[in-house]
């Protein structure tokens, strides 16, 4: 049986780590188009993942970064007069080896926890399809809102761009 994974608030002092896995989970495409995988792996982008509003959650086990998921105020539409305070959730990621043993959902609990904590409404978040994660979304109470049909090719890969929202309690 697997050591449950400590999850916490990533530090500054973590960057590399988080560095190391963005380019590892990078390579099947499913974090966008090449160009903004790029913009996501500069030091300057990660860095500011690791600082307020940004709140950035890892799962470590042996100190090893297995994932991570982050979540920021989005800002309010000035075209609605809703009342919703939602938050972004982005850059949810777990290494290949350590898929499936339930990390992405602790990463994406935690967030959703902390989101209510600051009074949110609502989370979105953008999925490239195909991409398994978009069923761990959907098991935990996301819904699908909006779809950009053929949103990018790379290769021979089709991928849409489906924007999800969970509303919270």
């Amino acid at each position: 049986m697997q050591d449950q994974p400590l999850i916490r608030l990533l530090q500054p002092e973590d960057v590399n780590a988080l560095k190391n896995l963005t380019s590892i989970t990078a390579k099947d495409q499913t974090l966008g188009p090449p160009n903004t995988i790029k913009n996501l792996l500069t030091p300057e982008e990660l860095n500011k993942r690791l600082h307020p509003p940004f709140e950035t959650i890892g799962a470590f086990s042996n100190q090893e970064l297995l994932g991570a998921a982050s979540l920021c105020p989005t800002p309010k539409n000035p075209l609605s007069d809703s009342s919703e305070k939602s938050f972004g959730l982005s850059l949810v990621m777990v290494t290949p080896s350590a898929r499936g043993n339930g990390i992405g959902t602790k990463l994406i609990e935690e967030c959703l926890s902390r989101a209510e904590q600051h009074g949110a409404t609502e989370v979105l978040l953008e999925v490239y399809i195909p991409n398994p994660a978009k069923k761990l979304y959907e098991s935990i109470g996301f819904k699908e809102w909006h779809t950009c049909e053929n949103a990018y090719r790379h290769s021979e890969h089709q991928f849409h761009l489906v924007h999800m929202k969970k509303t919270l309690p």
